[in-house]
């Protein structure tokens, strides 16, 4: 039976040919002819705001997931833990207790040496001697003073409440109430129960001597015998004039060199504690200032107000090393303590005198005295210890038992605590000395 052949739809659908050109090979694959080798340039150039295709992000500004959000976080734990540290500060338990302790002087006066040279020695402190050689050009006031015109003069009226007759040499004096002074001129003979005029003058020129009418006392007896013996100034003095000025006396050269003195330590002083090394101090009472040679035109009774002068002084001073000195004097309290007794907590006062110098030597023999307070022995870390959570009651009835203390103050915060907090450095004690019974 011969094969039966099946029509299937679309079998003989005709094909066309479809022409498709060939893509042009890339600009990167294509090999450069030599021809346009030298014209390709060397670096690429963009037209001014031609953007690439597919920009690459900056380097300086890459993208971090949650970078914001940790910030915040960090921010707000800092902040946490800031508030928590203020807490815990302000409301955990703080104590403060004061104690006011019997306490008692000690008083100490140490012999010292001051010396540069050879300080090894239980006495002695280092130091060094500052010299310094000083021209000074100044002038001192003259303090003495002389009135120069007519004295007053006037009669007196003596008066003799005694039985017996009263004989007064010449020149006796006679005083107001007040200190100005006359003189009898001829002696007298004042009667018993009676009186006399004599004539006097004033011991000064002046007007002070223009006095009113008043009673003059003889200068020379006591004041129990006033009321018997005295004079009775009935008329006004006069004739006192005169103009006061300065007069030259010895004391006023002797107190211009002083005054040179003075100035040149004025002007070497900064200088040489300038020069102080650090921790040294200057012994006041070492000062010295030595006057080499003094000019001046000024004589004495020479009539000015001021005396000039130019002179050469040599200043001298001690210096010492305070806190080998502190130790000295620390040392010397505590050998002489009770031992059932310990030095107030703090820096100890003193002063330093002077017993003498030897500038060849650059060294002094001085007295340090100090004075400090001492307590009762006590330990303030022991105590501490002891007073951990004790309630406010039983701590201070266990501080008011202890040897020596005289009263108690305890404070508490907050508010709301009661007894001594168990944190060591949360506990605050105050000695304080009584010095009242001392």
């Amino acid at each position: 039976m011969p094969a039966r052949r099946i029509h299937v739809p679309g079998e003989n659908v005709p094909v066309t040919t479809v022409h498709v050109p060939k893509p042009s090979q890339p600009a990167a694959h294509v090999a450069a002819s030599p021809a346009t080798a030298d014209k390709r340039p060397l670096f690429f150039r963009r037209k001014l705001g031609e953007q690439s295709a597919t920009p690459k992000p900056s380097a300086g500004k890459l993208s971090r997931v949650g970078y914001k959000e940790r910030k915040v976080l960090f921010a707000f734990f800092g902040l946490a833990v800031l508030m928590a540290a203020l807490a815990a500060y302000i409301f955990l338990p703080y104590a403060d207790i004061k104690l006011v302790l019997h306490a008692a002087p000690l008083l100490v006066d140490q012999k010292l040496t001051i010396r540069a040279q050879n300080t090894d020695a239980d006495d002695v402190i280092p130091g060094t001697a500052f010299f310094r050689e000083v021209q000074v050009d100044g002038q001192a006031p003259v303090v003495n003073t002389q009135v120069i015109g007519a004295k007053a003069s006037g009669s007196v009226t003596l008066i003799n409440h005694t039985s017996q007759e009263q004989k007064i040499k010449e020149n006796s004096r006679l005083v107001t109430s007040d200190g100005v002074l006359f003189y009898m001129q001829k002696p007298a003979f004042v009667p018993a129960n009676g009186s006399i005029t004599v004539a006097v003058d004033a011991a000064e020129s002046g007007p002070s001597g223009n006095i009113q009418p008043q009673k003059l006392y003889f200068a020379a007896l006591p004041d129990s015998a006033r009321a018997v013996l005295y004079g009775d100034v009935t008329k006004a003095f006069t004739g006192g004039s005169g103009d006061t000025i300065h007069v030259v006396a010895q004391s006023d050269l002797d107190n211009a060199k002083k005054a040179a003195g003075q100035d040149a330590r004025g002007k070497a002083e900064g200088e040489i504690r300038a020069e102080l090394p650090k921790g040294w101090k200057i012994l006041e009472a070492s000062w010295t200032s030595e006057v080499q040679s003094f000019d001046t035109s000024v004589k004495v009774d020479d009539k000015q107000p001021v005396i000039p002068y130019k002179a050469t002084v040599t200043v001298r001073v001690l210096g010492y090393e305070e806190s080998k000195l502190k130790d000295r004097l620390q040392k010397a309290l505590t050998d002489r303590l009770d031992k059932a007794y310990m030095l107030f907590p703090g820096d100890i006062a003193y002063t330093m005198s002077v017993d003498s110098v030897d500038w060849q030597q650059a060294q002094a023999a001085v007295t340090a005295r100090v004075t400090h307070m001492t307590i009762p022995q006590l330990s303030v870390d022991a105590l501490k210890d002891k007073l951990s959570g004790l309630s406010s009651s039983d701590a201070k009835q266990y501080l008011e038992g202890l040897t020596g203390v005289q009263s108690v103050g305890l404070s508490f915060w907050p508010f709301w605590v009661n007894s001594v907090p168990t944190i060591s450095n949360r506990i605050h004690v105050t000695l304080q000395p009584d010095q009242t019974g001392s």
